[in-house]
């Protein structure tokens, strides 16, 4: 049985694909591993469980941030054996180091993928917030980086594939 598989950390600024990256990185997962990875974005917390629609509230962005923590920490905890995907914009440096520090908790090893493909944002950000997001935006040690959408099926490709070998390397 494989224990402790990957963090994947898919950032990017509202528009850049992240929802999309991340199931494709799940779909990829799970059709050539038969391991379903949890797909964890803050955003969920404003999804209105009844009728799907999307809330947003700026009160509750810390809120919703400490949500998709503690949904990440559990998974984690519970799930030993399923791979994470974590979409979220991570700005910064600090937004990235409570997933990190859940992966050392737990023994993952995480990867950061960094997404600069611009699309409009499904959940209708106002520019002035984009614009905000991308000056605080801080440039980290990527393990990949797409900037064109042509890109995004290779590094997919490119993950699960290191998925695998990950899986020959530590199935017990």
């Amino acid at each position: 049985m494989v224990r402790n598989p990957p963090i994947y950390l898919v950032r990017g600024i509202p528009g850049a694909g992240k929802s999309t990256f991340a199931k494709k990185l799940r779909d990829s997962i799970r059709g050539r591993c038969n391991f379903t990875p949890g797909i964890f974005e803050t955003d969920n917390f404003f999804v209105d469980p009844i009728n799907g629609d999307y809330k947003f509230d700026p009160n509750l962005t810390e809120t919703a941030h400490n949500w998709n923590i503690g949904e990440v920490y559990r998974f984690c905890r519970y799930w030993y054996c399923a791979p994470c995907i974590v979409a979220n914009s991570f700005t910064t440096e600090k937004e990235i180091r409570p997933y990190r520090n859940i992966a050392r908790e737990f023994g993952r090893l995480y990867y950061i993928i960094d997404l600069y493909t611009e699309h409009e944002s499904i959940h209708n950000v106002p520019e002035n917030i984009i614009k905000a997001m991308k000056t605080r935006w801080q440039e980290t040690n990527s393990n990949y980086r797409v900037y064109e959408d042509s890109e995004m099926d290779k590094v997919v490709r490119e993950i699960s594939d290191r998925f695998l070998e990950f899986i020959k390397r530590n199935d017990k």
